[in-house]
């Protein structure tokens, strides 16, 4: 009699072992299913492009789509959406929450704010560099300024913190012990921008801002 207990009991934590397995491998199942992809047959038909941007060991950090004026991010596997008003683009979290703001002013500046318009970072467009900063005096600037074709580099003041270059269909940003890499058929000094110290959502918005304005 006893033998037949410990049999049954044993089945039973076999059954219900299984069942815990299973459950666990539909879990997984459904959240990579859920996942959020920008780069999809619907918007590449539809012209969009698309940018990657990852460290120098191949590690995904941020991705953007462009298509006209529509903008979408992937910032640390959370994705965002914006839309376009006037003068003011406004992007949100996939929860629908209203994370940051872009507001224009003509060809000559804009602003990334918070979502009760608070200043986080100003940009100022030049013919030979942009300059960003956090106030509206636009005092000590990171300051991306063109060089060359192909080249840029990027400065704090009059100090120089690091470059971006174009080669072999890759961008390359280099700072002080980092180094980014975007999969590319053309230069843009937008990428310079990595080089700041803010959020990585901050960074990405102002990188999508500066490819969406030709930069």
């Amino acid at each position: 009699m006893m033998k037949k207990i410990i049999r049954f009991l044993s089945l039973a934590f076999v059954l219900l072992a299984i069942t815990a397995s299973c459950s666990s491998n539909s879990g997984t199942t459904n959240d990579s299913s859920n996942e959020t992809k920008l780069e999809t047959e619907e918007n590449v038909k539809s012209g969009a492009v698309f940018y990657k941007i990852e460290d120098s060991q191949g590690k995904l950090l941020s991705e953007i789509m462009i298509n006209g004026t529509n903008i979408e991010l992937k910032v640390e596997n959370m994705h965002y959406k914006s839309k376009l008003s006037g003068e003011k683009r406004k992007y949100q979290s996939q929860e629908e929450e209203i994370v940051a703001e872009v507001k224009f002013k003509g060809e000559e500046s804009m602003k990334l704010r918070t979502p009760d318009a608070q200043l986080k970072w100003k940009v100022k467009f030049y013919d030979d560099k942009v300059k960003i900063s956090d106030n509206e005096e636009n005092l000590n600037p990171y300051q991306i300024k063109f060089k060359e074709e192909s080249r840029s580099k990027v400065y704090t003041e009059d100090n120089e913190i690091g470059d971006v270059r174009f080669a072999d269909n890759k961008i390359i940003v280099k700072g002080k012990g980092i180094e980014y890499h975007i999969k590319t058929d053309k230069m843009s000094s937008a990428f310079g921008v990595m080089l700041m110290e803010t959020s990585e959502l901050d960074k990405t918005i102002l990188i999508a801002e500066l490819l969406a304005k030709g930069l």
